[in-house]
């Protein structure tokens, strides 16, 4: 049987991944190379590729893509001896029948202000961490703050701010399963910390140079294919996907501390290689 509806939702939905696909090159080249005063700019470029994508991911056309898609696949179902196929199909519609859900729930005007918030405070943050100045950052910080438990307030009433920002991430988690976790951590942290201030270190260092061979040679030796991951510095190291196969990480370099950036790699390389492993 032919999968006509299930080929236009595909379609529709590869648009939608180029459009974010472009914003995450953007939002990569805002981390790494973009100049200082390229950065008012980036912020309208970022908040209109939200607009868009949140007008694309709550449209008519798109409900009604996922219901015909929906429909055929029943139909398919009944026809087809091809059982794990069909069913990662099936939750394939279920997830986007609930990111549907979440962005219908969202005021676009709401999607534009908090992608301005996000790249302004980029800005703001960075410029804090250079001068050490948490006051800097301050106004930008608070603003995101009230626009993100207004995104929640949106979305739900049912759950902590917390806990609703955090269901596409991690569905059904909720704050007494975290702090299970957390607070005998947090108890524990004091007392290693006067353990560690309480042993002498050695200084030493190296040079930036080498602190970005070691980390080459790091990503050699966990298989990495240059044509395949790019790695550059950024003030806060992360991981992100450009495309199918263009997938970049970042470290930071910091003085006095060798191993910084050796770690950050060995981090990001961990998120990285579960997004090259996906289908």
């Amino acid at each position: 049987m032919t999968k006509f509806a299930w080929n236009k939702l595909g379609a529709y939905l590869k648009e939608t991944q180029i459009l974010g696909s472009i914003q995450n090159t953007l939002y990569w080249d805002q981390n790494t190379l973009m100049p200082i005063k390229g950065s008012s700019w980036r912020a309208e470029q970022l908040t209109y590729l939200a607009k868009i994508l949140h007008q694309r991911s709550s449209s008519k056309e798109f409900s009604e893509l996922i219901d015909a898609a929906d429909e055929e696949l029943c139909k398919t179902n009944n026809n087809s001896n091809d059982k794990s196929d069909n069913e990662a199909k099936q939750k394939n519609l279920e997830l986007l029948k609930k990111e549907l859900d979440r962005q219908r729930k969202l005021d676009p005007q709401l999607v534009e202000e908090l992608a301005r918030a996000k790249s302004i405070g980029y800005e703001s943050w960075h410029q804090a961490k250079k001068d050490s100045n948490y006051e800097i950052f301050l106004p930008n910080f608070r603003n995101i703050i009230k626009l993100r438990i207004e995104e929640a307030k949106q979305l739900s009433t049912e759950f902590s701010p917390w806990e609703t920002l955090a269901q596409p991430y991690e569905p059904d988690i909720n704050k007494e399963w975290l702090f299970s976790i957390l607070n005998p951590i947090k108890d524990s942290i004091p007392e290693l910390i006067s353990q560690v201030n309480g042993v002498k270190k050695e200084k030493w260092d190296m040079t930036p140079q080498d602190q970005k061979r070691l980390c080459s040679n790091l990503l050699n030796e966990f298989g990495r294919d240059e044509n395949l991951v790019a790695i550059a510095e950024s003030p806060h190291p992360f991981s992100i996907t450009l495309g199918p196969q263009d997938f970049r990480i970042t470290t930071r370099i910091v003085n006095g501390e060798p191993f910084s950036s050796f770690l950050a790699v060995a981090h990001e390389w961990g998120h990285s290689v579960y997004e090259q492993g996906l289908p």
